[in-house]
């Protein structure tokens, strides 16, 4: 998204997060393992590319830009909010929760 200035405004300051999520794993390694199973996921699925964020967290956006995840760390867990950014298909998205579940 843009603000009236031209800059980039994250998703998380304007709306609600589709999903929630709290991990006791590091934010790197995590942002990793969802990446790449979101990357070997049926064929047909968008990839995947992990992007530092201006709030020392990390975001991962699919080809596309259908889902996005932002990752936030925090003293002992990792905060993961999931936006879905375009209407589409449920079943690939159960599948893009599935995989991050696994990561978790």
């Amino acid at each position: 998204m843009v603000d009236s200035n031209g800059g980039v405004v994250s998703a998380s300051t304007t709306t609600k997060p589709d999903a929630f999520f709290i991990s006791r794993k590091p934010m790197e390694g995590l942002a990793e393992c969802i990446a790449w199973g979101w990357r070997h996921q049926a064929e047909n699925s968008p990839a995947a590319a992990v992007v530092a964020s201006n709030d020392n967290g990390q975001r991962i956006e699919s080809e596309g830009q259908r889902e996005r995840l932002e990752l936030r760390p925090g003293p002992v867990n990792t905060e993961v909010s999931l936006y879905r950014m375009a209407s589409g298909d449920d079943e690939a998205m159960a599948k893009r929760i599935a995989v991050l579940e696994a990561c978790l």
